[in-house]
């Protein structure tokens, strides 16, 4: 179903006709949060889900549909290019950088400390901690900051790992309400113990805390949602890799949860400012300026689920294309 939805959410690229068509175009990836980028050759007729396995594959990261390519020339956050869809039939510059990315998260073991992967998952786990958009307590950020200091910087030292010189890089180690000396001392004590651990181990070490936190992989939109009393009331609507969740939003209180295996279908209704989704026991429905996204999101993790529970067809050999330049 996911693929019907898909059909309207990017448009078709045009062609000249007087421009004879490529069949194998160079696109130059980087990882998210690395500045390096490498060239591939990828047929356009490619999916973006076989681009993306494919690219992953010469990463060593896993191939399981996790990952995709977003455009670095829009703007938008998480704006990715659409899954199913062939590299040529994606409303995008092939000239521009595409970043490699997480597209859905789901909390498995990681499967290797390769530098690359670490940095990868190091970089998207941070990112998510210290915006807030996985809530950690604060003693858990800072024991996160403290294994983020030992990746970073290696074993503690005295006089260098100073008071001020934690103070001047709270804001790339913990959320914004944690930036406060009771922190730093805390930081300077967990930064301590780790004293002899091995930068990659202390690496890993953080990624694996992030994939136990409850938030691990939570997307949050809020929504205008009908009542009885009021035209609408501002809401909230979580989604990840378990399912939906839908809160009260002045008091975040849990006033409806679904599986992803609940959801028969979903759309967008044609003024794009409105979402229905049917669920095998009802159906649920709310406003937001970020229906979009939020179908996507859905889409993505329904997807992914689909893959995961298909045993994928052996590819013939000399069929995929896709070489590093």
């Amino acid at each position: 179903l996911f693929h019907y939805f898909e059909m309207f959410l990017t448009k078709p690229t045009l062609h000249n006709p007087e421009v004879p068509l490529k069949t194998v175009v160079e696109i130059e990836v980087r990882l998210y949060g690395q500045s390096v980028t490498n060239n591939f050759a990828v047929k356009v007729s490619q999916t973006i889900s076989e681009i993306t396995n494919l690219i992953a594959k010469y990463y060593k990261f896993e191939t399981d549909g996790r990952y995709g390519l977003c455009s670095e020339l829009l703007n938008e956050e998480n704006h990715f290019l659409v899954p199913s869809k062939p590299l040529n039939q994606q409303d995008v510059d092939f000239d521009g950088v595409f970043v490699f990315c997480t597209r859905v998260f789901i909390p498995s073991t990681p499967i290797s400390k390769a530098s690359d992967y670490i940095a990868f998952l190091l970089a998207e786990s941070r990112d998510a901690i210290i915006n807030g958009r996985w809530a950690a307590e604060r003693d858990q950020a800072a024991k996160l900051a403290a294994l983020y200091a030992q990746y970073n910087h290696g074993d503690f030292n005295p006089r260098i790992h100073t008071t001020r010189f934690y103070e001047d890089k709270l804001r790339f180690l913990v959320p914004e309400e944690f930036r406060s000396p009771p922190t730093v001392n805390k930081i300077i004590h967990e930064h301590q113990r780790l004293t002899g651990t091995p930068p990659s181990d202390a690496g890993y070490r953080y990624i694996e805390a992030v994939r136990l936190l409850p938030s691990y992989g939570d997307t949050f939109f809020r929504i205008n949602y009908p009542t009885k009393s009021t035209n609408s009331r501002v809401d909230t609507l979580r989604i990840n890799y378990t399912g939906l969740c839908h809160l009260q939003g002045d008091t975040s209180r849990v006033l409806s949860q679904w599986p992803l295996s609940n959801i028969k279908s979903w759309g967008v209704n044609t003024t794009g400012d409105s979402l229905t989704i049917v669920f095998t026991d009802g159906s649920f429905s709310c406003g937001s300026p970020d229906v979009l996204a939020i179908d996507k999101l859905i889409a993505n993790y329904i997807s992914l689920e689909l893959a995961r529970r298909t045993k994928p067809a052996r590819t013939e050999k000399g069929k995929e294309t896709c070489s590093v330049m």
